[in-house]
C-alpha cells in the first residue's frame, strides 16, 4: 500500500487527522453520493464546467485512460466517491501508513482482546482457495501495480491480468 498516488497518498501524511476524524465522529458513513449526485449532474453536463469534473476525477482516481469517456464525467463523479465510513478511511490510512495489509488497528488493549496480539495481524491471502482474477494497471492510483505485484500476487494461486495504459476508470466505470 506504499505506492498509492494522488489524494490517497496524503492519507499517510494526514493519518493523525484521519484518526482524529474517526475518534470525533465515531464509526459513521460519509461521502454518500446522495449529496454529490445532484451537483455532479448539474456541473458536469455543462460545457464550461465539465473540465473541472474531469480534473476532480483525475485528482481522486489517477490519470484517465484512452478509454475514458469525458462526456460521462457527470455519471462517473455522481458515483465517485460512492460513500464510505470513517472507520474504513482510518483503516485504509493505517494500511498506507504501515505498508501492511492488516486488520483494523484498535489499539494495543483492544487488539489483544480481538486478535490476541499487540498489533493487528496481516491478512493471509494464501488461505483463499476460490478463483481470483486480479485486474490492475500501471495508472491506477488507488491500488498501484507495484503494490499488487510485490504484496498480493506472490501470495495468490490464481490468475492476474495487467492492463497496460489503463486506469481505474477502465474497470470501475
Amino acid at each position: 500500500m506504499s505506492h498509492v498516488g494522488g489524494i490517497l497518498q496524503k492519507f499517510e501524511q494526514q493519518y493523525e487527522l484521519v484518526n482524529h476524524l474517526y475518534q470525533t465522529l465515531g464509526d459513521r458513513g460519509i461521502f454518500f453520493y446522495d449529496y454529490t449526485r445532484p451537483l455532479a449532474h448539474t456541473l458536469c453536463n455543462m460545457y464550461l464546467t465539465n473540465p473541472i469534473c474531469i480534473d476532480i476525477l483525475i485528482f481522486i482516481n489517477g490519470p484517465k485512460s484512452d478509454q475514458f469517456n469525458a462526456t460521462r464525467a457527470g455519471i462517473y463523479l455522481s458515483h465517485s466517491p460512492a460513500g464510505t465510513s470513517t472507520r474504513n478511511m482510518r483503516h485504509y490510512a493505517q494500511m498506507v501508513r504501515t505498508n501492511r495489509m492488516a486488520s483494523f488497528d484498535h489499539g494495543v488493549e483492544e487488539n489483544l482482546r480481538c486478535y490476541g496480539t499487540y498489533s493487528p495481524p496481516e491478512y493471509d491471502v494464501s488461505r483463499v482457495h476460490s478463483d481470483i482474477y486480479v485486474f490492475y494497471s500501471d495508472h491506477d492510483w488507488v491500488v498501484s501495480a507495484e503494490d499488487v505485484e510485490q504484496n498480493l500476487l506472490p501470495s495468490l494461486p490464481s490468475t492476474s491480468v495487467k492492463l497496460i495504459r489503463y486506469s481505474i476508470f477502465t474497470y470501475i466505470f
